[in-house]
């Protein structure tokens, strides 16, 4: 068996690297931040095990230790999920250290600290941004079942790898308590927890592992919900590491010979999958073609529209505009849009309707008040066109082009008075 541990650790690395569900952090450049936040995680979990030294009771050597707390430190500055590195080490001083007592809690404070520090400003910013959730919106019970949804997800997502994509939308459909999406959300982790609960003492890493993906994914679950999406394919980047570990144990423990091939063979179907997957982050249409084509959502159709009208198909774009509008009528940022095409089809009526329509829904668009105004300077309704572009300017003082056409609006009213 110990033969095998090579093998088994090549198959869990291979099993991680390749996996489909690592395409978005790697190709992504956005999410870089991943790639390098998981080297200082991993190595400080490398350091960590390294330095606890063999009798009981006794604390990590003092080198590895402050070598973790400082790659903790240089993670958690490379990207916030970091924060839940602390809990993953108790964990580890759990199973497979076997460690206990108040020493491994008290190495632990200064983690601790860190990550609370962090997460608080972390939370400061994205409240500061308007990027978290109301409860207004998303109230506790949707959030519980994003929650389990999203723990399911990426199970599901770990084992059958295909039609991924780079949004999954919030529809009422996902997060409704009696719909099939939570309910086999939930009939999953219940199957999983009762798995771990039973096989606990003869197969301790089960619950292990299945705990440290819970905890690791909970600053990205619906409790701190961030932005639109139920799920996204980046989160899974640390969480699932365990479960491939989990997949390499399983090969150096099996008496069966012909698994090493099947682990061969395993890995080359995730290379595949991966190789296509990795093809649709090439340019922003083929991109949101393929998120359009898997999985359908208003972000999806609204994207594609502007990969779409960035290349002069602005027919195309009206298309996935409407698309976007029929699937979300609230989203302002669609009808704005739509707005702005057909304004290039001179389409001046529809496209002040639109533009006030964006206006409703979104009083602060800046883009929406100086199209509005561009339009009524176009019809010839100066001072409605002023008013129009003095907001936009109001809200986004940048606006270049808007100060120029405010002047040109200005000067035909005064050219007219006289």
């Amino acid at each position: 068996m110990r033969a095998r541990i090579p093998l088994g650790a090549l198959f869990a690395a291979f099993i991680f690297a390749v996996h489909p569900l690592r395409a978005e952090s790697v190709a992504w450049v956005t999410e870089r931040r991943d790639v390098v936040s998981g080297l200082f995680y991993l190595a400080a979990i490398l350091i960590y095990v390294r330095g606890v030294q063999d009798t009981p009771g006794r604390p990590i050597r003092r080198q590895s230790y402050w070598a973790c707390l400082g790659l903790f430190l240089l993670g958690i500055l490379s990207k916030e999920m970091l924060v839940t590195l602390p809990v993953v080490l108790l964990i580890l001083d759990f199973y497979p250290l076997r460690r206990s007592g108040a020493t491994i809690w008290l190495e632990k404070i200064p983690f601790f600290l860190i990550g609370i520090a962090d997460g608080v400003l972390s939370l400061a910013i994205v409240h500061g941004e308007k990027m978290t959730a109301s409860l207004t919106v998303v109230d506790w019970f949707a959030r519980l079942a994003i929650s389990i949804y999203g723990l399911a997800f990426y199970l599901w997502k770990t084992l059958i790898p295909v039609h991924l994509s780079p949004f999954y939308a919030i529809t009422p459909h996902r997060v409704s308590l009696r719909a099939l999406p939570f309910l086999l959300s939930l009939l999953t982790l219940i199957l999983l927890a009762t798995a771990a609960f039973l096989f606990r003492r003869r197969f301790a890493a089960l619950p292990a592992v299945a705990l440290a993906y819970a905890i690791t994914l909970v600053p990205v679950l619906g409790i701190f919900q961030n932005g639109s999406q139920i799920a996204a394919d980046r989160y899974s980047y640390l969480a699932c590491l365990g479960w491939a570990l989990l997949a390499g144990s399983l090969l150096v423990g099996s008496r069966v010979n012909t698994l090493p091939a099947l682990a061969a063979v395993v890995v080359c179907a995730l290379g595949f999958l991966t190789w296509r997957q990795v093809q649709i982050w090439r340019d922003s249409e083929a991109l949101w073609t393929h998120a359009v084509a898997v999985d359908p959502s208003y972000m999806a159709c609204g994207n594609l529209g502007l990969a779409l009208s960035a290349r002069g198909d602005t027919v195309g774009a009206i298309e996935q505009y409407r698309n976007s509008i029929r699937l979300f009528p609230d989203y302002a940022d669609a009808h704005n849009n739509l707005a702005g095409s057909l304004m290039n089809l001179s389409q001046w009526d529809e496209a002040a309707g639109e533009f006030q329509i964006a206006l409703t829904l979104d009083p602060k668009l800046a883009r929406a008040q100086a199209g509005l105004g561009y339009v009524l300077l176009k019809q010839g309704k100066l001072d409605d066109a002023i008013v129009h572009f003095q907001k936009a300017l109001e809200i986004d003082p940048g606006l270049g082009a808007v100060q120029t056409y405010l002047q040109q609006a200005l000067t035909l009213r005064t050219s007219g008075a006289k």
